[in-house]
């Protein structure tokens, strides 16, 4: 079971309901459980839960079974492997089977270092800030797994904010990052804005990247900037570029070299785009007439590449000649070394 199932946020809930008798926990473990009571009684089944936990655990597990939205990601995990195990079938799943689990996996190394996250962040949570305690609370932040790059953030919070809880530290943090992720969005909107105006014909082909779509407009901004040209021939339906898209063009180091160093130009096999009546031709090569804005990308795909396969990239020299060509891969150093053949 991964880790991430179960480590939650900072700012937790503190239950204090308990209130069952023993007469409660007897009649709790002979009660039967299953994946549909799950689905259709989901309220009774997380009080039935939590008299479970008040029962036979304490305040740290709870807050590990009931997970981060309180929504049991372990009870959830237990149940469907008991109705998909075929040698169960017959069998009736128990409030008690379920305990024995938990007892179980309370003895693991993974319980043992999930209890560890959600001690230190019910202990920070509970702490005044206080600025001359800084070094003793960010160790506290560190082993509950709080992102090391925010914790300048904090700090700052801190200093300002001195004398007060941490649970309101961290609220304030969250205002603070959603402002600066408003305003973010805002500057790059603007950004984009004023990169279009000065590069006429680019579209934002991914955040942060930018394709002209027209192979001659792109040919002739490779001879004019000094720049190789990079032709992606790819397609609206073609899911191998979408996946090479979030996989590799997606990366930074990627979409800062082609920025840099190349032409990047899109051309998208089946645009459905119509030509101009005047526009219109038959192409030998597609054996119809050429219709629309992706059957011409196809056909020079075709007659000039001799492909028709997609996703597709070829990097072509000042001269028009073609350098190396790449189609699908999700291996970052591949595409990279790809690119890299323009240097040699």
């Amino acid at each position: 079971m991964k880790l991430r199932l179960i480590i939650f946020g900072l700012i937790l809930s503190v239950s204090s309901s308990y209130g069952q008798t023993n007469n409660d926990c007897k009649q709790i473990l002979k009660k039967e459980i299953s994946l549909n009571d799950l689905q259709e009684n989901i309220d009774q089944v997380v009080v039935d839960f939590q008299t479970l936990i008040f029962c036979d655990f304490d305040s740290i597990d709870y807050h590990i079974f009931m997970g981060p939205k309180g929504n049991m990601p372990l009870f959830a995990h237990f149940i469907i492997a008991f109705e998909l195990d075929p040698k169960k079938n017959e069998e009736k799943f128990t409030f008690n089977d379920l305990k024995k689990i938990l007892v179980v996996f309370k003895q693991s190394e993974e319980y043992s270092q999930v209890r560890k996250i959600v001690e230190a962040k019910n202990e920070i949570i509970q702490r005044v800030a206080i600025v001359e305690n800084w070094n003793i609370d960010k160790e506290l932040l560190v082993k509950t797994g709080f992102p090391e790059i925010y914790l300048e953030d904090i700090h700052e919070i801190v200093k300002e904010n001195e004398s007060t809880t941490y649970s309101n530290i961290f609220k304030i943090f969250s205002d603070t990052l959603k402002k600066r992720q408003e305003r973010q969005a805002v500057e790059k909107e603007s950004q984009d804005s004023i990169f279009k105006i000065q590069n006429p014909g680019l579209e934002k082909l991914i955040d942060g990247l930018y394709v002209y779509k027209d192979y001659k407009i792109g040919l002739k901004n490779s001879k004019e900037l000094n720049r190789p040209l990079l032709l992606y021939f790819n397609g609206f339906g073609c899911v191998n570029s979408r996946r090479i898209e979030s996989e590799i063009l997606s990366k930074i180091e990627i979409k800062e070299y082609i920025n840099n160093n190349l032409i990047f130009t899109s051309l998208i096999v089946d645009d459905q785009t119509k030509l101009n009546e005047n526009e219109v031709y038959f192409s030998e090569t597609l054996d119809k007439e050429v219709k629309y804005l992706g059957q011409i990308n196809l056909e020079l795909e075709m007659k000039i590449f001799n492909s028709d396969w997609q996703p597709l990239f070829v990097l072509i020299d000042l001269n028009g000649k073609e350098i190396s060509r790449i189609g699908y891969t999700n291996d970052f150093e591949e595409f990279k070394l790809f690119l890299q053949t323009v240097e040699k």
